[in-house]
């Protein structure tokens, strides 16, 4: 690469600068695209910067749009970007984001069995599509109504990336669940077996080899469901008391599951005045122990403020406000990792 500095000296140089920087460099030295190119690079640069604010970003979409858009939180700067499928590939439906693990968001389009899911990575703008394959078994809601849920995550024990899909009927009276999970290097699907009677209410959440949904039962009981993605088992974990409190005509609440880091936290928002939601608690999922802590003092600014539409979780930018109601919002670290390296 270079007769002044050693190339192990050059690689751990390039480890500390950002992603879009990088970027840049491959077309200044073709060694140098190489190593950005490569399949360790990547995943070396994402354990540097996973934890830096400056890395992440919010992506912010409506499942009717042709295009999301990435607010960093370096920046501050709007980015628009096309999205990966159009019209004109001859798919139609809704492009919907489900989730986001090493800067890849994994993402459907379609609906029911004619759903394609991709995985896409916004900054390098690569884009895979996952054969959803033949379970070799008939799903048992295959001529019903249901809902499906997607998500991505990374097992480490393994070094592989996992899509699992989470497939309930509408009957609130019985609900009934079926999971599948495919690894991404084998792309061989696999059932999970699986009792709980909660339902998730929002997207998955990837940290370090565990993916995490926010859930109610029939009883809109919140829960936490929890799926190691090595044992690929399913456990569910209780919510703070204050937070899985039932909504009534004069409390409005919203519960949100975020990621950030290693650690998992639910944001409690009220809505005041009825046109405001106000951020009020913020919990901490402990380690393996499954409790929670309050960790409001934390955020204490942002629990000072009222945001108007949708409130401003912790690690968001500020600006998020800004954005449209209706639009829905994922927390997200860019990297190089790049889904066709993922086998």
């Amino acid at each position: 690469m270079s007769d002044a500095l050693p190339d192990h000296i050059i690689y751990d140089i390039m480890l500390l600068i950002p992603v879009k920087s990088l970027l840049r460099f491959r077309g200044l030295d073709r060694q140098w695209c190489e190593v950005i190119s490569s399949r360790q690079f990547p995943m070396d640069h994402l354990k540097r910067h996973k934890f830096r604010k400056s890395s992440h970003c919010v992506v912010t979409y409506s499942w009717s749009a042709t295009a999301i858009t990435l607010y960093p939180a370096d920046t501050g700067v709007l980015h628009k970007l096309d999205l990966p499928i159009s019209d004109a590939d001859g798919r139609h439906g809704e492009f919907i984001i489900r989730s986001s693990c090493h800067g890849i968001l994994c993402a459907t389009l379609g609906r029911g069995h004619s759903t394609s899911v991709f995985l896409w990575n916004p900054v390098t703008r690569r884009c895979r599509e996952v054969p959803l394959g033949t379970p070799g078994w008939e799903s048992r809601h295959r001529y019903h109504t249901c809902n499906a849920k997607y998500a991505l995550g990374f097992d480490p024990t393994t070094y592989d990336y996992k899509v699992v899909r989470m497939t309930s009927t509408r009957d609130t009276r019985r609900p009934n669940r079926e999971i599948i999970i495919q690894s991404v290097k084998s792309g061989v699907w696999r059932k999970v077996e699986d009792e709980t009677p909660y339902m998730p209410i929002e997207r998955a959440v990837a940290v370090d080899g565990y993916l995490y949904w926010l859930a109610k039962d029939v009883q809109d009981t919140y829960a936490v469901l929890e799926f190691d993605l090595a044992e690929e088992k399913l456990t569910l974990v209780p919510c703070p008391p204050d937070a899985s409190k039932k909504n009534s005509l004069h409390e409005k609440i919203r519960l949100s599951l975020l990621g950030c880091g290693a650690s998992v936290r639910i944001v409690r928002f009220e809505l005041e005045d009825e046109i405001q939601w106000r951020l009020k608690v913020v919990w901490l999922l402990g380690g393996d122990s499954g409790t929670w802590s309050d960790v409001s003092g934390w955020y204490r600014a942002a629990l000072d403020g009222s945001l108007p539409g949708w409130g401003r979780p912790p690690g968001f930018p500020s600006k998020l406000a800004v954005t449209l109601e209706e639009a829905h919002h994922l927390l997200h670290c860019e990297s190089l990792v790049s889904p066709c390296h993922l086998t």
